[in-house]
């Protein structure tokens, strides 16, 4: 078995040889809302904006999108596109026409535009 980020992995249908508590810190949190670090990587930036968009804080979202968009140099156009079109397809995609089942998304305060 390959070691992957120090933790060894068992071999298929072993018990695991340690359980390990989930981290108390902000990182680790898969239900709060917050804001990520201009120095924080993309997937937590994802994981914000959709965060907002599943408990339709549309608010969140934009602010996420705005921190986001000001890392990136203006020059990188091709970040600066796939992050707006990350956010348009999940916008539409979980509308009231979507697959969020009529709960929709107001799109009066959501952007990813800076």
């Amino acid at each position: 078995m390959n070691a992957q980020d120090g933790v060894e992995a068992e071999a298929r249908g072993e018990q695991a040889a340690s359980v390990q508590k989930p981290s108390k810190s902000r990182d680790s949190s898969n239900t709060e809302l917050y804001i990520p670090e201009p120095t924080a990587g993309l997937s937590d930036f994802k994981h914000q904006f959709l965060f907002g968009l599943a408990r339709e804080d549309a608010e969140h979202s934009s602010k996420v999108s705005e921190t986001y968009l000001a890392t990136l140099s203006p020059e990188d156009l091709d970040a600066i596109g796939e992050w707006k079109s990350f956010c348009e397809f999940f916008k539409l995609s979980w509308s009231e026409h979507g697959d969020r089942g009529g709960r929709g998304i107001s799109d009066q305060v959501l952007s990813c535009s800076a």
